[in-house]
């Protein structure tokens, strides 16, 4: 299989969010059709996963026998997915009303009283025939949000923020 010029690196991933009505109400982030699928590719560096989700397996040992035996739960663990995006101190308009994605929507989310999920949306390339993952819709939340500390001589902070979420599912992009 030959490498494309994608598989190099992940700046060329694409990186989206899905902004529901209940979003855009408790955020008062104006958009006018919700829900809206906002693209941001540009300030998104990587997404990686701590731990893959388990299936827990229960072992019962059985006198006599060197092997125990083995049954496999139904239940399959969250996915834990961390997000590395640069923070350009507001410059990152996106969406259709040209909001800062760290401050108009990362933070107040976190900090929201009700806790509203944030499906996510993201593939290698975004071309015809790629593997598009997508969160589950209404059980994504973001867990963590790290404040933007670093270094006075980058105009672009790297953060990572954790998502939680029930399922991971994979499409064919057509």
């Amino acid at each position: 299989m030959a490498k494309t010029a994608n598989s190099v690196s992940a700046r060329r991933m694409v990186s989206q969010v899905v902004i529901t009505s209940a979003i855009n109400t408790a955020l008062s982030l104006a958009i006018v059709t919700p829900p809206e699928t906002v693209d941001f590719s540009e300030i998104s560096v990587e997404v990686s996963q701590p731990n893959a989700p388990q299936r827990p397996v229960d072992k019962q040992p059985v006198q006599g026998d060197d092997y125990s035996i083995l049954t496999q739960d139904n239940g399959i663990s969250e996915a834990v997915l961390n997000w590395t995006i640069l923070y350009t101190k507001g410059q990152d308009q996106l969406g259709s009303v040209n909001f800062d994605f760290y401050n108009g929507l990362l933070r107040p989310l976190f900090h929201n009283s009700t806790p509203l999920s944030l499906q996510h949306i993201w593939s290698a390339t975004g071309a015809v025939g790629d593997i598009e993952y997508t969160t589950d819709a209404t059980e994504s939340f973001v867990t963590s949000v790290p404040d933007p500390v670093g270094g006075a001589t980058s105009e672009k902070i790297k953060l990572t923020y954790v998502l939680e979420t029930s399922r991971v599912t994979a499409a064919v992009i057509t």
